[in-house]
């Protein structure tokens, strides 16, 4: 063990008139997820307070003088700030004391530190706050912490230097300011007692850790006075401990001198104050236990308390009786004495500090169980009685609702749900009384004592005062929502009910209500992996199914999303005042691609999907369980199929392919199947218009015609001409994103109408069938591709110096993706390459091959900065090239 003292300006002082202060920390908790727990550090420091400063019988402690500071209260700003605050309030000649007990530990190399509540507070930032102290007061660190003795190992030692060096260089700075010479010798002012030296663990033995532990048994010891001179130096404070430490703890001291210049409390019995019968009761955690003795004094049971220290007096507050009464009896001229109601947690309640004979404590605590008493103030040797009581707290009805719970704790509808009702004595009735609780397991409001009883139980076995009865009431669950349950006791006057203490305190008995929720009958789907699959009910709401739904936790939705599926759509209705609902979107890997978040009573997704598969829906919010109700549905392209029939010599076009096979099946030999002509919509999505069918028994042949006002006119014009059919599909008027022209063409010869998509088709038509087929409009803009295709197929463009990878075979494969070209599958339904366009400002062209050895034909002719490039009329087993420039 090594010792340390510091000559020069040694401020050892006890004069009459010097003031003493305290800083006391105790650390048991700490903040999440940066210390484990310890047990004994608060009332570490609170026997501090209690034993060795409050305690002391001369009375040099005051109480307004000590600070306490345990737990979250005890961050590094907070100690730091306290004694910076002593540094400023202390005179000359005052005795501070700092005393910490919480975990301690060390940084990389030697290095040390205390913890705070929230982080490390470091040797140096210790040395310099203690530099803040003016040399004439003198201050005495204590420390219970693991590694903290470390700091004052040795000069050698790179920890101790650094912090002495800290404190010496902020007085320096002090003295050069002044315009002082600076003393050799500097901290002479400064006193430690450490619990442990470095690397090791300071030991816990409940109530107290050793070191402390120790101190505390020193001050009713009276050989620790070793100098006989009735007063307890803290170097023979220190001296008692140190020898009681155990094997693996060293408990270690800087500047012996100060310490034992500085009596920390009077010995026992040098005082001539004699203790009482109920100690140690001097801290809270060995408080003298008078739960047995309620309504009984001190005197009755083994004499009269002394209040030379704090007393402490454990009391149970039972169930009901939740009014404590304290009374306190001495003599003020003796000495004053105060006392306190304290809770399990040491948080004072209520206080009685007056100036007469007698303090009284009369308070209502929150629930039944563990309190404490605590005399405390003159600490000059005065006696005192002191009783307790609990009794029925009178502010309230005589019987009173005290708690509704139901099972099960999530019932669906028609679920039978058991309510069960605490209905607690507050009063003296008599036990054998009988009384009426009724019970409304859904009402909307509050009912009176009139409203008309949904159930109804009587109660004739009584309640004895003070305790409580339960009644059961079962009913069936309705449909999906929150409901309120309202329970009335007592509410009818006269002869069937309970004999109360207080009739005109009960006269007016209110309902109690209590919230409770049926859940939705889609659970368990709080996780993706368990979504309830709503696959086979798009465009059908959740009350259409198996009834709303209860937002309680995250709810999940399976759908599937076709190849034809080119939009998800969802919508989710609720009120909003209820509790805010977000709607999302994710995909088959769990990636979120869609975000419905806003404020007002709905939620809605429309997500253009990027090809098919598996995709949830997720329903989140605050788990307020409010009801919402949930659709979905898709926007689907389907493919045109084109036939051509000898018979007629016409062309007919239908859409989807189960329409396909069934006219090929129906029809063979008359209409026979060619290819996909386009892709359009089977209903109406936004901007779209229908496309109307009509037939022609007199020239045998179909018309295509967009729009209502388009129909009404040919069927108004042709009457016994073309006679109109149905709805062919829905495309768009003008063009959009992705679209191409579908033009129409009339032929005398064959007294028909052609359509084909792509104005390259267009004019190849009008080219080689010149007489035959005459162009007359575009009809509509429809797609060339099935939604996804070439969403799916674009990347990355490729930058100018990568062009020679751009030449290559394209059929049914994706090319060079990783330098960004792709394309879809090239079978006989495919019609495009995407290939977008990098950097912007940049030109593409492309070419297409026939046999081998042909000059390429070219089918792009640079297309400028596009945000990509759609090459039409692709056909399979053919070689492509592109330039980009």
């Amino acid at each position: 063990m090594a010792l340390w003292v510091c000559l020069g300006l040694l401020a050892v002082s006890d004069a009459p008139g010097a003031t003493r202060w305290g800083l006391l920390v105790g650390i048991n908790q700490y903040a999440p997820g940066y210390a484990s727990s310890l047990n004994c550090c608060v009332n570490d420091a609170e026997g501090m307070r209690d034993t060795v400063m409050l305690g002391d019988a001369a009375g040099r402690w005051p109480s307004a003088n000590i600070q306490l500071l345990t737990n979250s209260q005890a961050t590094k700003a907070s100690i730091r700030s306290a004694l910076q605050t002593l540094a400023a309030q202390a005179g000359a000649g005052d005795v501070v004391v700092y005393y910490h007990s919480s975990h301690g530990g060390q940084y990389v190399g030697t290095s040390t530190y205390i913890c705070s509540y929230n982080t490390e507070y470091s040797d140096t930032e210790l040395g310099a706050d203690l530099a803040l102290f003016d040399s004439s007061v003198s201050v005495v660190v204590i420390l219970d912490t693991c590694h903290s003795a470390g700091m004052f190992k040795s000069r050698s030692w790179a920890f101790a230097e650094n912090a002495m060096a800290s404190f010496r260089a902020e007085k320096a700075r002090q003295f050069a300011a002044a315009g002082l010479a600076v003393p050799k010798a500097l901290g002479g002012n400064i006193g430690f007692m450490t619990a442990c030296d470095y690397n090791e663990l300071s030991w816990e033995s409940p109530p107290h850790g050793f070191f402390t532990g120790a101190i505390l048994r020193a001050c009713d010891d009276a050989s620790v006075d070793a100098n006989g001179d009735g007063e307890l130096q803290f170097m023979e404070l220190h001296n008692y401990a140190a020898a009681e430490t155990v094997e693996d703890q060293t408990a270690q001291h800087l500047n012996a001198a100060l310490l034992e210049g500085i009596p920390a409390l009077a010995a026992p019995g040098g005082s001539g104050i004699s203790d009482d019968e109920y100690e140690e009761n001097d801290i809270r955690a060995t408080a003298f236990d008078l739960s047995l003795h309620e309504q009984t004094w001190l005197s009755a049971i083994d004499g009269l308390g002394i209040q030379a220290d704090d007393d402490w007096f454990k009391i149970t507050v039972a169930p009901g009786y939740l009014r404590v009464l304290v009374d306190c009896e001495f003599t003020h001229a003796d000495g004053n004495i105060d006392i306190a109601l304290v809770d399990s947690t040491g948080s004072s309640l209520a206080t009685s500090e007056g100036s007469g004979d007698v303090e009284n404590i009369d308070f209502v605590v929150p629930e039944s169980g563990v309190y404490y008493i605590r005399v405390h103030q003159g600490n000059a040797g005065n006696t005192y009685d002191l009783r307790w009581r609990d009794a029925l707290d009178d502010s309230k009805p005589d019987l009173v609702i005290e708690s509704i719970a139901h099972s099960p704790a999530n019932p669906v509808a028609n679920d039978v749900v058991t309510f069960t009702v605490t209905v607690r004595n507050q009063g003296q009735g008599a036990a054998a009384a009988v009384f009426n609780v009724a019970f409304w397991p859904d009402r909307a409001s509050a009912p009176t004592i009139s409203t008309a009883s949904a159930l109804s139980k009587d109660y004739n076995l009584g309640i004895a005062p003070g305790q409580a009865a339960t009644l059961q009431f079962a009913a069936a669950a309705p449909t999906a929502g929150t409901y309120t349950a309202w329970a009335f006791v007592d509410r009818f006057q006269g002869a069937s009910e309970i004999v109360e203490e207080d009739e005109a305190n009960n006269a007016g008995p209110s309902p109690v209500g209590f919230s409770w929720s049926v859940d939705d009958r889609y659970e368990p789907n709080d996780a993706r992996a368990s979504a309830f699959d709503l696959s086979g009910h798009a465009g059908t709401w959740l009350s259409e199914i198996d009834g709303v739904a209860v937002q309680g936790d995250d709810d999940w939705y399976r759908i599937e999303a076709g190849a034809a599926v080119e939009r998800l759509k969802a919508e989710c209705r609720f009120v909003h005042a209820e509790g805010d609902i977000n709607l999302a979107l994710y995909d088959s890997t769990g990636v979120r691609v869609d975000l419905s978040a806003g404020l007002t009573d709905g939620e809605s997704i429309d997500f253009e999907v990027p090809g098919p598969g598996t995709y949830y829906l997720c329903v989140v919010g605050p788990n307020a369980r409010s009801t919402y109700d949930l659709c979905w549905n898709v926007v689907l392209r389907l493919p045109v199929h084109r036939f051509w029939s000898d018979q007629f010599g016409a062309h007919f076009y239908v859409m989807g392919d189960s329409e396909r096979d069934r006219i090929a099946a129906k029809y063979p030999g008359v209409w026979n199947y060619e290819t996909v002509a386009w892709y359009a919509y089977p209903t109406q999505a936004a901007g779209t218009l229908p496309v109307h069918r009509f037939w022609s028994d007199q020239i045998g042949k179909h018309f295509y015609i967009m729009g209502d006002s388009e129909r009404d006119r040919i069927a108004a014009k042709y009457p016994g001409i073309w006679r109109y059919e149905t709805v062919a599909w829905y495309a768009y008027p003008a063009q959009v994103a992705g679209t191409q022209p579908v033009g129409r063409f009339w032929s005398d010869q064959l007294m028909g109408h052609f359509y084909t998509i792509t104005q390259a088709e267009i004019d190849r038509i009008a080219a080689k069938y010149p007489g035959i087929w005459n162009y007359e409009t575009v009809a509509y803009w429809a797609f060339t591709t099935p939604p996804g295709a070439l969403r799916a197929a674009t990347a990355s463009g490729p930058s100018i110096s990568s062009l020679d990878a751009l030449s290559s075979s394209m059929p049914d494969e994706v090319l060079a993706s990783a330098k960004g070209v792709s394309a879809q599958g090239l079978d006989e339904t495919a019609h495009g390459v995407i290939f977008p366009l990098a950097p912007t400002g940049s030109r593409i062209s492309a070419f297409v091959y026939g046999a081998a050895g042909d000059e390429p034909t070219q089918i792009l002719d640079g297309a400028e900065s596009p945000a990509e490039a759609v090459f039409a009329g692709v056909e399979p087993d053919r070689n492509y090239r592109f330039e980009v420039w």
